[in-house]
């Protein structure tokens, strides 16, 4: 709200966006698991980016620096 600054209440956009007929929900479909070659390379990127050097992987959850 604070980011978007609405001089009015969450409450409110809820209510607007409730009355509304055109937004549908669906549901999203299963997605099949992760094979064991995926999960060793998600752990793998993930091991990666633990070892990468200073600040630079927080700048790059913080969007200062694009990752490599």
């Amino acid at each position: 709200m604070e980011k978007l600054q609405l001089a009015c209440s969450v409450r409110t956009i809820q209510r607007v966006i409730n009355d509304v007929d055109w937004p549908k929900y669906r549901k999203i479909g299963a997605a099949p698991a992760l094979t064991k070659r995926h999960k060793e390379a998600r752990a793998r990127s993930a091991e990666e980016m633990a070892l990468v050097c200073g600040n630079e992987w927080y700048q790059v959850r913080r969007g200062e620096v694009e990752p490599r």
